[in-house]
């Protein structure tokens, strides 16, 4: 047997200064465990860090939803002003179109007027005839005028709509 004093191991016994050693590394490796143990229970109670932390994600996503937000609300407006470029621009090629054929037609019943004149008297006919060119020249430069700004004609015609639909409900 042996005594603490003495530093021979007993026959078939490990030696004692490599268990002292493999007891120390074992306390070793168990306060390591133990710091960490502590460490992940600090992360947990850390109630502001956790707050922090969550709120910062928040935010992130917060700001990568009001990115993609910000990025579909461009994309809609986008396609509001082509749809409405688009639409315009039709509207402005139909006004150009009517008040073309109108143009047309003023000039084609002044014609027709100017002809069934001159039979009566060529004086009258020639007053008329003088007045449908100058029709015709002020529908081409109206046609001009409406063709580099579409608006007041449209405004005009709706104007007239409305005071057509004002006078026959009058007279109902």
């Amino acid at each position: 047997m042996t005594t603490a004093g003495d530093a021979r191991p007993a026959a078939g016994s490990p030696p004692a200064v490599s268990g002292r050693d493999e007891l120390a590394a074992e306390i070793r490796h168990e306060r390591e465990e133990l710091g960490e143990t502590m460490a992940a229970l600090a992360n947990k109670a850390d109630v502001k860090g956790l707050v922090s932390e969550g709120a910062a994600k928040a935010k992130e996503k917060v700001a990568e939803g009001a990115g993609k937000a910000k990025e579909a609300v461009a994309e809609t407006a986008g396609k509001a002003a082509e749809k409405t470029a688009d639409a315009a621009h039709k509207a402005a090629e139909k006004t150009v179109e009517v008040t073309s054929k109108a143009a047309e037609k003023t000039a084609d019943v002044a014609h027709r007027a100017a002809e069934k004149t001159a039979e009566v008297s060529k004086d009258v006919a020639a007053e008329v005839a003088g007045a449908a060119e100058g029709l015709a020249e002020m529908a081409g430069k109206g046609v001009e005028r409406v063709r580099r700004n579409p608006m007041p004609a449209i405004a005009a015609a709706l104007a007239a709509i409305v005071a057509i639909l004002v006078i026959r409900r009058k007279r109902r």
